[in-house]
């Protein structure tokens, strides 16, 4: 008995502190609460964060063990692969769109050009199942983790659990998914009452993103999320209409955030534009915006402000 009371404040201590030692998905206030927050079945913990950046960055997931996810997503670069229009696959073979970045996807309401994947644990499968990307099956991967003794003890560290299911590894990816959050960008800093953050040229082409880009790049994530299209010039791409196969959704795609847009070139689902500059300027001829140079200048400025 003198022993346990001895060691109750040490408990009760523990119990105090050790909830807000766990990982929590945030961001500034204007931000907003994120949509995702680790999901209902797995508590989010660093360990889970921590295996699924693992898991990540592992190219023996693709069937001849040459690609990884952060092979085309890159974290440099937003977790895009900028300079390449399509990534190269198994074999060198180009995937079928431009890779998305992927900071701050705890706000994004779905996935993926279509909006057709509505949680990141599901994001998993795409790439993995994808011919040409990981070449596997889903199942596939998760018995062959089964059969390697230091993943078995990650697994089992992170979850507690001996056997690694399905579950747990989409899981553990989504996690670390979740986990990549970017929110300290000059604009950003100026969100935040640091008036100092952007020139005045930067703040000129804020009030002209004001004007004409807010209608689809609002927010914190600077994007609505709408299915749109934009009615520029591009590849052929059914985009949304390859779910619903209504006609009228072809060539409509999920408006992407414009965060870290400076890096993540080239643009657009098909990677057709390479510059900001070439964006700019189709916007401006197809919408009939009629900005001057000096204007494109300050948009392009203050788009530079977003990593």
């Amino acid at each position: 008995m003198v022993r346990f009371l001895l060691l109750l404040p040490a408990l009760l201590l523990w119990q105090c502190t050790a909830p807000s030692e766990q990982p929590r998905i945030s961001g500034p206030n204007y931000a907003g609460e994120p949509i995702y927050t680790g999901g209902d079945r797995y508590a989010l913990t660093q360990g889970t964060i921590d295996l699924g950046s693992k898991l990540f960055n592992d190219p023996r997931l693709s069937i001849d063990s040459s690609i990884s996810c952060a092979s085309c997503h890159k974290a440099e670069a937003y977790f895009s692969d900028p300079g390449k229009a399509k990534s190269a696959g198994l074999n060198g073979h180009p995937t079928e769109r431009n890779a998305s970045a992927l900071n701050n996807l705890a706000w994004h309401p779905y996935f993926f050009a279509e909006g057709g994947v509505r949680t990141l644990e599901l994001s998993t499968f795409v790439p993995i199942n994808n011919r040409h990307e990981f070449g596997r099956e889903l199942h596939d991967v998760v018995v062959s983790l089964n059969g390697d003794l230091e993943y078995k003890h990650a697994f089992e560290q992170a979850f507690s659990q001996s056997d690694i299911t399905d579950a747990l590894f989409v899981t553990a990816i989504g996690h670390y998914m979740a986990s990549l959050t970017n929110y300290n960008s000059p604009y950003d800093r100026f969100l935040s009452g640091d008036s100092s953050a952007l020139t005045q040229h930067e703040i000129d082409g804020l009030d002209l993103f004001n004007i004409h880009c807010i209608a689809c790049h609002d927010g914190a994530q600077l994007s609505t999320f709408e299915i749109a299209s934009n009615n520029l010039p591009t590849d052929a791409d059914y985009g949304r209409m390859k779910i619903t196969n209504n006609p009228k959704d072809s060539g409509a795609f999920k408006i992407p955030s414009l965060r870290g847009i400076a890096l993540t070139y080239p643009y657009m689902h098909d990677g057709s534009y390479a510059t900001l500059d070439t964006v700019l300027a189709a916007y401006n001829s197809v919408r009939q915006l009629d900005l001057s140079q000096r204007e494109l200048d300050q948009l392009k400025a203050f788009l530079n402000t977003l990593h």
